[in-house]
């Protein structure tokens, strides 16, 4: 099995005192590729990615959901509603991205490379190492 490159090479668990916490949205709403109970999410992401409770602590995977039409993930609706980008917004990849950084700010990334978001990571870091 590999180990998600998400976890292991775009978000450390650790850096200077902070921790990074993951949470993940599965939804079936991205041309029907999410597996239909979440305990066949939860295999695949262990026996695939490495992904478990166990071995990436940091990593939460929530129950599958909606998370761009109809009644949405409570917690997605709060950080899409709260985030730098128009809330409105169409949710357009099922990567999108959205982090929380100290003094509360909400900024969410669609569409976009893991480069950019591994840039943004790293400059975050950088700063919180000051």
């Amino acid at each position: 099995r590999r180990k998600s490159p998400l976890i292991s090479t775009h978000l450390p668990t650790h850096t200077h005192k902070h921790t990074r916490q993951v949470i993940g949205f599965p939804s079936q709403e991205f041309k029907g590729q999410e597996f239909s109970k979440d305990e066949d999410i939860a295999k695949f992401l262990d026996e695939r990615l490495g992904i478990n409770r166990k071995d990436t602590p940091n990593l939460i995977v929530l129950s599958r959901s909606k998370i761009r039409r109809g009644k949405l993930n409570p917690i997605w609706k709060w950080l899409k509603d709260h985030s730098d980008k128009d809330p409105d917004m169409k949710t357009r990849w099922n990567f999108s991205t959205i982090f929380i950084v100290k003094g509360n700010r909400v900024n969410r990334f669609d569409d976009v490379k893991f480069d950019e978001i591994e840039a943004f990571v790293s400059e975050r870091t950088r700063i919180a190492k000051m």
